[in-house]
């Protein structure tokens, strides 16, 4: 009788040790890295995309040349011509600061949160399916360790060994985990989103003062409404706002960059596991590099166009930096003022704007990050 006591002992230290999670803080720090490594690779891509976004609609003048450029091509070429190959990297500073922040709380709470949503339903089905939530969190941590430290590090659907697939993890709880902790990391760090975005957009600032931006302010054009800034550099920029708008300015639009940040993440995160399984099941692939890849790019497809509406109007609400008492998409409702705006000069096409340079940029950064 004595053995099989121990030996259920042995046996049952053996199996939560290996369901005990890392710590939170090195999936943070290894998420964050790895977002920061896809950010300083596609750096360029957010600043055409911003001006894509920003920009004016197109004047056609009875001769001469275009006033505005047409397409991310045109924007590539005019940006280069006017403002340097340098002007690419413009709002590097606080990318790289939110990427390192945002991005490792954004991935790097997605899988804590899981866990933590498993063993609260766990607890209130029963001992018996507790001991199965165990299993599945013991692989999804697992996973983490093995991957990049993003969300698909851990909910990838990969067998290590005699373990249960991640793929236990239902959809709901993956959505779920991945609005919350895109939500979080957006309104702590909505402040260097701001910074990052008017930077990137500092052409429209610094023309204000000539005739195109005079134009586009007297227009009513959100992209122009920056007539009393003109940064040159991060600390400036951020004088400005407070300068001018107060330290709740700093927050302008953090509810669109929640709302967009929680989009990404769910569908990132839930979006990557289906279609790399689906791929593997419809071709037979092993679950390799190529399957990643694809998958990857897949995902971001999907994120990109789901999240696009979303963004054109964040970025017109962090380019608004007129004062409270003036006419503009404050006066007739925040984000949905803003939308409005967009439609009226632009179209329901003016939603997508950006999305070329939004997909190429957010196509290679979901595969860094999850490969």
């Amino acid at each position: 009788m004595p053995p099989p006591p121990a030996a259920s002992a042995s046996t049952t230290v053996t199996a939560t040790t290996a369901a005990s999670p890392p710590h939170v803080g090195l999936s943070i720090l290894v998420s964050g890295l790895s977002v920061s490594c896809a950010t300083l690779c596609t750096n360029p891509l957010d600043v055409l995309k911003v001006r894509l976004q920003v920009m004016a609609p197109e004047v056609r003048p009875a001769a001469g040349p275009r006033e505005t450029p047409v397409g991310m091509v045109g924007t590539f070429v005019h940006l280069v011509r006017r403002e340097g190959p340098a002007a690419l990297w413009k709002g590097l500073a606080p990318s790289l600061v939110r990427a390192l922040c945002y991005g490792g709380l954004r991935l790097g709470l997605y899988q804590p949160i899981v866990a933590g949503i498993e063993s609260q339903r766990s607890h209130g089905e029963g001992g018996g399916s507790g001991d199965s939530a165990g299993r599945s969190t013991g692989v999804h941590y697992e996973q983490t360790d093995r991957g990049s430290g993003g969300a698909g590090g851990y909910a990838d659907g990969k067998e290590g060994g005699r373990g249960a697939p991640s793929t236990q993890t239902d959809m709901t709880t993956k959505i779920a985990a991945g609005c919350a902790s895109g939500a979080f990391a957006a309104a702590l760090l909505n402040p260097t989103e701001l910074l990052k975005t008017r930077l990137m957009a500092d052409a429209r600032t610094a023309a204000a003062g000539t005739a195109q931006g005079s134009a586009a302010a007297a227009s009513g054009g959100l992209a122009a409404a920056t007539h009393h800034v003109a940064p040159c550099g991060t600390a400036s920029t951020l004088a400005a706002i407070v300068r001018h708008e107060g330290i709740g300015g700093l927050w302008k639009g953090a509810g669109m960059s929640m709302t967009r940040s929680a989009v990404l993440t769910a569908s990132q995160c839930a979006t990557y596991d289906e279609v790399k399984r689906a791929l593997v099941a419809a071709t037979g692939a092993s679950d390799g590099l190529g399957t990643h890849l694809c998958a990857s790019m897949l995902t971001g497809l999907v994120t990109t166009t789901v999240t696009n509406p979303v963004d054109m109007i964040k970025t017109q609400m962090y380019m608004d930096t007129r004062g409270a008492g003036s006419p503009g998409f404050r006066a007739m409702g925040g984000a949905f003022g803003a939308m409005q705006l967009v439609l009226a000069r632009h179209g329901p096409a003016g939603l997508m704007r950006g999305w070329g340079a939004n997909y190429l940029r957010l196509g290679p950064q979901t595969v860094i990050t999850f490969v």
